[in-house]
């Protein structure tokens, strides 16, 4: 029974402690109370409460264009213990851009743990005024002559050579123009090659030139699949260059469905690959043997442009 009492007498103190501690004090401290227009004044809002458990809610100090007061910048300090008491400080700076005697607004700061609880922060004028001027000096000093200035013919002659300069220069500018144009058009009237005969071609002049005579087996090979990967750029309208045989292999069959044709491909593809990497060089009747297989694919796969083209 009496633990029961003793308890209920705990709580009674406890929340009536509380109760007590929620008072805050406010006090706002000003570095003036006189500025200038635009001219900025430090204020420090001290808060001091005496138990650590109240937990303060500032209010927003921030402020727009239609505000008298504007503030120009806030700190929140962070709390500290001062002769037994909490004490939490914002230091402010506001200032006032026209002439008068300014109030802060009305902030109220609260409890996290009541919000129904509020403090407002007692309230501070300050006066603005404007820059002070001597208005006993009505004198006024007498009007000079004007200044004649002599007419300069060099003036005129830099200024003309210049623009000079400048006319020949677009007319060097657009006659270059014009020439590049000119020249545009006139290779794009020329007849277009089709890529089967272009690649016939260049397989001729190669076999005429027989270059493993020479002993590079590697550059004769190197070029003959060259020859092969820009005529399927041109033929299919795509980019293989980069690929390698197996790559172009894999790309060709998405287009070539004639198992000989692909295989002739892939034997001229095997056997470039073993004389550019592994450096297997073949007789004179292999490399023959593979620029006909080339010959044959060309014209195995070609495609006529129409009349028009």
């Amino acid at each position: 029974m009496y633990k029961n009492y003793s308890l209920v007498f705990a709580l009674i103190c406890m929340y009536s402690g509380l109760f007590w501690a929620q008072e805050v004090k406010l006090d706002v401290l000003s570095s003036g109370s006189k500025i200038r227009i635009g001219e900025p004044l430090t204020l420090t809002i001290t808060a001091s409460y005496t138990t650590s458990q109240i937990k303060l809610q500032w209010p927003t100090t921030q402020t727009n264009d239609a505000d008298p007061v504007t503030v120009l910048n806030s700190s929140l300090l962070p709390a500290r213990m001062q002769q037994q008491n909490n004490i939490q400080q914002c230091c402010l700076s506001v200032t006032a851009y026209d002439s008068g005697v300014f109030s802060l607004p009305n902030w109220q700061i609260k409890l996290l743990n009541d919000s129904t609880k509020k403090f407002s922060i007692p309230q501070f004028t300050f006066l603005a005024q404007t820059v002070p001027t001597d208005t006993s000096i009505t004198k006024l000093k007498p009007l000079k002559p004007l200044i004649e200035i002599p007419f300069d013919w060099t003036w005129y002659t830099k200024h003309v050579i210049i623009g000079g300069i400048a006319f020949v220069l677009i007319i060097l500018a657009i006659w270059y123009i014009l020439k590049r144009y000119k020249k545009s058009n006139t290779s794009k009237l020329q007849v277009q090659v089709p890529p089967d005969v272009k690649a016939l071609e260049d397989l001729n002049a190669l076999l005429k030139h027989e270059v493993w005579k020479t002993g590079d087996v590697k550059l004769f090979y190197s070029q003959l699949t060259e020859i092969l990967k820009i005529y399927i750029e041109n033929r299919y309208q795509c980019t293989v260059m980069e690929l390698t045989s197996a790559e172009l292999l894999d790309y060709i069959r998405t287009h070539i469905t004639d198992t000989q044709i692909l295989n002739a491909l892939e034997r001229i593809l095997t056997h470039s690959d073993f004389a550019k990497f592994a450096k297997q060089f073949h007789n004179e009747a292999l490399h023959r043997e593979l620029l006909n297989l080339s010959k044959s694919f060309v014209e195995q796969t070609r495609m006529y442009l129409n009349s028009q083209q």
